[in-house]
């Protein structure tokens, strides 16, 4: 049989889904590391804290620059070898710290990479419930009850219309954000979506993103935070080169 020991130092888990957004809801949770061991548990996620728990020392949060829409270019081998090896060192240094949001694919093998691990601990984040694309926040076992998933992800709902504005990836990439900080995209019908944004780019998407598109219904072009259900065609984000001559 398997021998489970909680809160003596070594947390066994195997990846975390957090979908849980800002609202004080709760969300159901699978944590990584610790040799293939399955923990579930489920934590009610208040709304982002104003301050790092006092034992979560030296918190960080990196992104990997590997880890973009169409992983960089690295072998999948090189890239779960470059998360162990961080995962490793923030547990070391009792650190926490975040990935870029890494394609599903890339994601998916990492859970099982992570996850047979011991000694570190990792969180998948994706911002809703059965995201494809998402983010690993990896730190100590002992502080993996502190990572909140509204501190790291923000999604949001915005109403446009998408038909006639430019491709979205382009309205993202030209406000400043790289597609590494944005995971799922989801379309429902023409006039709304659902994107996921790494909370580090989240306040320039709100404020920006508006500015890119053309307005739907009512003319005008609306962003929010949301933490409702996410319904709509996943999409899959590519900048593409546009002939301006053409649209006019």
């Amino acid at each position: 049989g398997m021998v489970w020991s909680v809160l003596t130092g070594v947390v066994l888990a195997c990846c975390t889904v957090l979908g849980g957004l800002p609202s004080a809801s709760t969300a159901a949770g699978t944590l990584l590391g610790g040799r293939s061991a399955l923990l579930s548990f489920a934590a009610k996620l208040a709304p982002t804290p104003s301050r790092t728990p006092a034992h979560a020392r030296g918190t960080s949060m990196l992104a990997a620059a590997n880890a973009g829409p169409k992983g960089g270019g690295a072998s999948l081998d090189a890239q779960l070898a470059n998360l162990e090896r961080r995962a490793t060192a923030a547990a070391a240094s009792w650190d926490t710290v975040a990935t870029a949001f890494l394609d599903a694919p890339l994601a998916d093998a990492a859970c099982a990479r992570l996850g047979a691990l011991a000694d570190c601990a990792a969180v998948r984040v994706g911002g809703f419930p059965g995201a494809r694309r998402a983010m690993f926040v990896l730190t100590h076992p002992e502080l993996v009850t502190s990572v909140v998933a509204s501190e790291h992800v923000t999604l949001f709902r915005v109403s446009a219309d998408f038909a006639s504005s430019d491709p979205l990836a382009n309205c993202i990439v030209n406000i400043g954000v790289g597609l590494e900080s944005v995971g799922d995209v989801l379309l429902e019908g023409d006039d709304t979506a659902y994107i996921v944004v790494a909370a580090s780019s989240a306040k320039t998407f709100k404020r920006l993103l508006p500015k890119g598109l053309k307005g739907g219904k009512g003319g005008a072009v609306t962003i929010d935070e949301h933490d409702g259900a996410v319904e709509g065609v996943l999409q899959e984000l590519e900048v593409q080169r546009l002939d301006k001559r053409a649209q006019r």
